[in-house]
């Protein structure tokens, strides 16, 4: 399988967090961070010690070597940024809040559905070993009949 190129949109707080990442994940290359100011991407990619471009978001659409567009940027432009990457014929993963509301939601989805893309919310504990293992033990019936699951996320970080 080759390596699916990633462009991430958004040099901030997020980019802090998940650049590094990249690289633990089979079949997967950082290819570009996407600002709006390149200089700001290159000085986040040379903080993290990363090796990608730095380019602007109309050089990530008209990039034929980007596969998937990451959108971690503030809320307001999760929308129009996915839409865009959408129609430039690009996968897209999109940072929570996913929209500003579900009529937005629900263009997105259509969209990648007509142009046979994929489209996600950034919600990684989908994907979490103990996520998995819960599901399987759910299906079993192991534990009887569930009719409803309360839960709650939380870690104790800094104030």
């Amino acid at each position: 399988m080759t390596n699916l190129k990633w462009a991430m949109v958004g040099s901030g707080f997020m980019a802090q967090l998940i650049l590094k990442d990249f690289a633990l994940a089979d079949n997967t290359e950082l290819y570009a961070l996407v600002s709006r100011d390149p200089a700001k991407a290159e000085a986040r990619l040379a903080e993290l010690d990363v090796t990608a471009k730095a380019i602007t978001f109309d050089e990530a659409l008209a990039d034929d070597q980007i596969d998937v567009i990451y959108i971690a940027t503030p809320h307001s432009e999760h929308f129009p940024m996915a839409k865009a990457a959408l129609n430039a014929g690009k996968h897209v993963l999109v940072e929570k809040a996913f929209t500003l509301d579900a009529a937005q939601a629900r263009e997105l989805a259509a969209l990648a559905k007509e142009k046979q893309r994929f489209l996600m919310e950034a919600m990684w504990t989908k994907f979490l070993p103990a996520m998995l293992a819960l599901k399987k033990i759910i299906a079993s019936g192991e534990l009887g009949n569930i009719v409803g699951i309360e839960a709650d996320f939380g870690f104790n970080g800094p104030f």
